[in-house]
């Protein structure tokens, strides 16, 4: 495989953003006063500055149409050259029909029509399921060579009450390939599924909010999310550096030509074999968690123990002293980070909290370093005569530095080394063990079969370490949940970082308004338009919610690429801040209007906006009329 192949294969990400939004907005301190609340119950309250609306003549589907649109035109993107479209929306205009099948409208002039996927909804969480589906088509056989396309198109709209200032609308566009200029971390994802009733629509154009239980649920999901991450992190790392052989190891960097929007030329791609690609299950899940018994030493001499166990497979000579590395993943290993904002002050309480979680992380004492030796033998060495073996079996002599240091980590297990870490361990370096009569290439295959048993089983501990760690953080996190003092401690001390890692990513969000499956795209356009190639060699961690509840949180890598890829091409197209200065401001009778007419068109046939399309800026697409039968016709603005 060239380097060029393996440059497509383990750099798979966004290679382009697109973002749209309506011409119009509302001031939100307009809107207090309007509303007859106290000043800065929407802008200090809610963090808000402005709120973007549609008005009759758009939807999510004429702003899917547009942002789709904006992004091939934008890069000269073929549309023969995509094989992928993936929706996120939670804001559907049919039950049965997706917003993607409206979307192929736009490929009828290419003759283009296989490509696959639909639309994604459960909330807010459909882009980010758009963004997993594209990257794993890509990397699977399925994969034909083309780009694929992750579109969230939205708009938040709510009865009158306190919750109609965090409304919103907007859609992004993704364009994703290989050799990215933001790369999707693959096994560094996390998730957090359940059943729960805080945000959902049954009938009707507003949805059912528990605002209360919405919130506790996007912090718990938040938690929950983050630990898991910082886990597979640390186990993913214990593991790589045990065996760089295994599919988690990281890739070398290579320099490669970047991926050129044109000219489209269909030729056979490399696929990605998921016989040798695809991880296999580090380790067997425990089948009681709860029988793992968690203390803040065991979980770094766990891991280390993984790293030093493995360094002889490769190299055939005793390894050296485990290295001391960094055991806990934490903020500081991110240098921005992306958060789903239904309202900017959820967000800054969000990284208020994963400081918190940092600092409870970091107050667990950390463990003594393992032994410098390794529990086995090295094959090479152990081709010894039968005397000196069977005097070793009856008098084995433990190097005093490996047992000093067993006694500190695990004083019930220093009698032999076939107790290391966990009882069900049992390992023996010895020739008697491996056979005597073997051949020197036999001793050393079966060596390297204990070494890779002990290395899982090493796994396996230290992954229900982490499990123990995890139940007892979300205890103390559950018993905080409603601590403002605690919530206000947490917002000052983090306050300065939060301005370094999140706030170059709030613009949207703060101006825009809520953009449910869109919100988090829309922080990263923000933060593309705010750092462009300064994103260079950054690692981002994103979080996304969708009520319900979906969430997950995933890390982007920034690369330099040449070509039109580049972080600073991208950051010269999105022009966020000059289309923000460009839109009109309505007035809050004009905004509550208009909600009164978005009622009426709710599922409405032989339907003609009352707002004109001439109010919208250039190339954008909008509703024509929606017909007896209930189907609607669309066209764009010259």
């Amino acid at each position: 495989m060239t380097t060029a192949d393996m440059d497509a294969l383990s750099n798979i990400g966004i290679l382009a953003v697109e973002a749209y939004f309506p011409s119009q907005f509302i001031d939100q301190a307009e809107l207090e006063e309007h509303d007859n609340v106290s000043a800065g119950k929407y802008t200090v309250g809610l963090g808000q500055t402005s709120m973007s609306f549609f008005k009759d003549q758009e939807n999510v589907v004429s702003a899917a149409m547009t942002v789709t649109q904006n992004l091939m035109d934008k890069y000269q993107i073929d549309p023969r050259s995509i094989g992928r479209l993936e929706v996120g929306t939670e804001s559907s205009i049919d039950k049965s029909k997706s917003i993607k099948t409206f979307l192929m409208s736009l490929f009828a002039h290419s003759g283009n029509t296989d490509i696959e996927g639909v639309d994604n909804v459960n909330a807010c969480y459909g882009g980010t399921a758009g963004l997993y589906n594209a990257a794993n088509w890509i990397e699977s056989r399925a994969w034909d060579g083309r780009y694929a396309m992750v579109v969230a198109s939205d708009e938040a709209v709510y009865a009158e009450g306190p919750a109609r200032p965090s409304g919103g609308a907007g859609a992004v566009a993704f364009l994703v390939g290989p050799n990215a200029p933001l790369v999707l971390e693959r096994g560094l994802t996390s998730c957090h599924m359940e059943h729960v009733y805080d945000f959902y629509k049954p009938a009707g154009l507003y949805p059912k909010v528990e605002g209360p239980l919405s919130l506790k649920c996007y912090m718990r999901a938040l938690e929950t999310c983050y630990i898991r991450l910082c886990h597979k992190a640390e186990l993913r790392t214990a593991v790589d550096r045990a065996n760089p052989r295994h599919p988690h190891a990281p890739q070398a960097p290579f320099d490669s030509p970047g991926v050129q929007p044109t000219p489209f030329v269909m030729t056979p791609q490399p696929k990605c074999d998921p016989i040798s690609s695809t991880p296999d299950l580090i380790f067997p899940l425990s089948p009681d968690p709860s029988q793992a018994q968690f203390s803040p030493a065991d979980s770094e001499p766990a891991a280390a123990s993984v790293a030093a166990a493995g360094a002889a497979s490769l190299t055939g000579s005793a390894p050296a002293a485990a290295p001391k590395v960094k055991q806990k993943l934490g903020l500081s290993d991110f240098d921005y980070c992306c958060f789903h904002s239904p309202f900017h002050k959820l967000v800054r309480k969000a990284f208020a909290r994963l400081c918190h979680i940092d600092k409870l992380r970091q107050q667990r004492p950390a463990g003594p370093q393992i032994a410098e030796h390794s529990p086995f033998t090295n094959a090479s060495q152990t081709c010894i005569t039968a005397e000196a073996e069977t005097q070793q079996e009856t008098n084995p002599q433990e190097p005093q530095a490996h047992q000093g240091a067993l006694q500190q980590a695990h004083p019930r297990h220093t009698h032999s080394q076939c107790q290391l870490q966990h009882p069900h361990e049992q390992h023996s370096p010895s020739m008697l063990h491996l056979g005597i009569h073997s051949s020197p290439d036999q001793l050393q295959q079966q060596q390297r079969q204990q070494q890779q048993q002990h290395q899982e089983q090493q796994a396996q501990r230290l992954h229900q370490l982490q499990e123990a760690e995890a139940a007892e953080l979300h205890k103390q996190l559950a018993d905080t949940l409603s601590n403002r003092a605690l919530e206000k401690a947490m917002a000052v001390q983090s306050a300065a970082q939060f301005e370094v890692k999140v706030k170059p990513g709030c613009l949207a969000g703060q101006t825009l308004g809520n953009m449910y499956s869109a919100s988090l795209g829309m922080a990263l356009a923000s933060l593309i338009e705010a750092k462009g190639a300064d994103l260079e060699g950054s690692k981002l961690l994103m979080f996304s919610y969708g009520s319900g509840l979906a969430a997950g949180m995933f890390v982007l890598k920034g690369r330099a690429i040449p070509g039109a890829f580049a972080l600073h091409r991208l950051q010269s197209k999105v022009d966020l801040q000059d289309r923000l200065q460009q839109r009109t401001k309505s007035s809050p009778e004009e905004f509550a209007q208009t909600m009164h007419v978005l009622e009426q068109r709710f599922h409405a046939a032989e339907y003609h906006p009352v707002s004109s399309a001439a109010t919208l800026h250039p190339h954008t697409y909008y509703l024509k009329s929606i017909d007896h039968a209930y189907r609607s016709s669309y066209s764009r603005v010259d």
